[in-house]
């Protein structure tokens, strides 16, 4: 997943591949709306519903908007590389490990 958005991070600020960045359209309301500002990503409508939604141009809209909005207009990637990395860090649930019950 890390990777994923890294290459959509790439992509959306014009650095190479170029044929990454015809698949990414921004999002742009028909008028005004608070979202205009907030980066987000047109989802396509998938022709196929079985490998339509696993196609690039699909998933990564899908999951570039589900990232928070600080992390989405990060001016470099050196700094949306270190808050990708806090945030998906701080999404993990880390649960304690099972009581041992020493019963005889």
């Amino acid at each position: 997943m890390d990777t994923c958005q890294h290459t959509i991070h790439i992509a959306l600020h014009h650095l190479p591949p170029p044929y990454l960045t015809d698949l990414l359209i921004l999002y742009q309301p028909p008028r005004s709306l608070r979202s205009t500002s907030a980066s987000l990503l047109s989802i396509p409508k998938a022709k196929l519903r079985s490998f339509g939604d696993r196609a690039f141009s699909v998933a990564a809209p899908k999951l570039w908007n589900s990232l928070p909005q600080y992390l989405r207009e990060s001016e470099s990637l050196t700094l949306f590389q270190s808050r990708l990395k806090t945030h998906l860090f701080n999404s993990v649930s880390i649960s304690p490990p099972p009581s041992q019950s020493t019963s005889s």
